[in-house]
C-alpha cells in the first residue's frame, strides 16, 4: 500500500510540475509579446521626437532643398521622380520616367502600372514638375533654382 500511495504522489507533483512549467511558459510569451509592443511604441516616439531641424544631409556635406521639395515624404512617387529628374540633369518623358524608377527598386500596387502612376504624378504634383514639350517633363525652373541654391 505505502508504494502505491507513494507512486500516486510522484505522479501528482509530476503533473504539478508539468502544469507549472506550461504557466511559467505562458507567461514568458505574454512578457515577451509586451516588451515588443513597448519597443515599437519605443522606437516610434524617438524618430518622432528626432528634430527636423537641420538642414544639412546628414553624412553628405548636401543641404536639403528648399520649398515644395523639402516637405516631400521621403521614399514618396514623387520623391523618387525628384532624385531621379535631378540625377539625370534633364526632362524625361513618362516611359523614361518609370524605366529609372523601376531601376531604382521602385514598385507599385497600382493595377494600372508604374507608367501610368508617374503620369498622375506629373499632373497632381505641378508645383513640382512643369512640361517643358509635349510629353516631356522637368523640375520647375523655381525648384531647380532652389536646389541649386542649397
Amino acid at each position: 500500500m505505502i508504494l502505491v500511495r507513494l507512486m500516486v504522489d510522484c505522479l501528482m507533483t509530476k503533473d504539478n510540475l508539468e502544469s507549472e512549467i506550461r504557466a511559467a511558459t505562458k507567461r514568458i510569451e505574454n512578457l515577451r509579446f509586451e516588451i515588443a509592443v513597448e519597443e515599437a511604441v519605443l522606437d516610434r516616439l524617438q524618430r518622432a521626437a528626432k528634430p527636423d531641424t537641420d538642414t544639412q544631409k546628414p553624412g553628405t556635406g548636401q543641404h536639403k532643398p528648399a520649398g515644395p521639395i523639402a516637405a516631400l515624404r521621403e521614399g514618396s512617387l514623387a520623391s523618387e521622380m525628384v532624385t531621379v529628374l535631378m540625377e539625370s540633369g534633364d526632362p524625361m518623358r513618362a516611359r523614361q520616367f518609370a524605366d529609372a524608377l523601376k531601376r531604382r527598386g521602385v514598385t507599385t500596387t497600382s493595377k494600372h502600372g508604374l507608367k501610368f502612376m508617374v503620369g498622375i504624378a506629373l499632373q497632381r504634383r505641378d508645383d513640382l514638375f512643369e512640361r517643358v514639350r509635349p510629353g516631356l517633363y522637368g523640375l520647375r525652373r523655381q525648384e531647380r533654382e532652389n536646389n541649386d541654391q542649397g
